[in-house]
């Protein structure tokens, strides 16, 4: 049934039932991979008509929503920078409570304004006085990580330029616009590692990317 080389492994095709075709995997690579009965495998095919079997890993967790308690008190940077975190990290909802409390009119501010400047795709579905819920709404098939590399490539040349007349024809208006820009690569950035993250978790997704 089975046929050996020191690299590669010969099977034959079987049939089931009517129209079926089955072909068994080698019992030291499933174990390899640990995977079970029930476990999904992406087959994919080639340019040359071969098919790459894929397994489709289990991410290690499913991050979809997160609550996050806020202190009347608290930092609103310090606030902001748990929201950047739980994006980076892949979360795609984040509901900030402040319990029976208020979320300060500082506090509200700071979020709406790092969501503005610093989290693409990321939009306030609700918002009440103790409340805020997050959503991300963007993904990697709506924004690829070649597309948002690009795009940091661009702004970021376009700051270089802007900087060097700004400089020379002492235009403050013009500097303060390179200023400005620089948001929109961390925003470009903060995707970037987000998408990464998830990605290492997920060797088909991973090879989606081409990486």
């Amino acid at each position: 049934m089975v046929e050996k080389t020191h690299f590669e492994e010969a099977r034959k095709i079987q049939i089931t039932g009517r129209s079926t075709y089955i072909v068994s995997l080698p019992k030291k690579w499933v174990k390899e991979m640990n995977l079970s009965p029930g476990d999904r495998l992406i087959l994919k095919r080639q340019s040359d008509s071969s098919l790459l079997v894929t397994p489709k890993l289990k991410k290690l967790t499913e991050k979809k929503e997160v609550i996050v308690s806020v202190s009347p008190g608290e930092n609103p940077y310090a606030v902001a920078r748990k929201i950047i975190s739980l994006y980076l990290v892949g979360y795609n909802a984040i509901r900030l409570s402040a319990g029976k409390e208020r979320i300060s009119a500082e506090q509200r501010a700071v979020i709406k304004d790092v969501i503005r400047k610093k989290l693409i795709g990321t939009e306030i579905i609700t918002d009440s006085p103790n409340e805020m819920s997050l959503k991300i709404l963007i993904s990697y098939p709506e924004l690829s990580v070649k597309s948002a590399l690009e795009r940091m490539y661009s702004i970021a040349r376009s700051m270089y330029n802007d900087a060097l007349t700004a400089l020379a024809e002492l235009n403050y208006d013009l500097a303060r616009n390179v200023i400005d820009l620089d948001d929109d690569v961390d925003r470009f950035n903060l995707y970037i590692v987000r998408q990464l993250k998830s990605a290492v978790q997920d060797f088909y997704e991973l090879k989606e990317m081409g990486l």
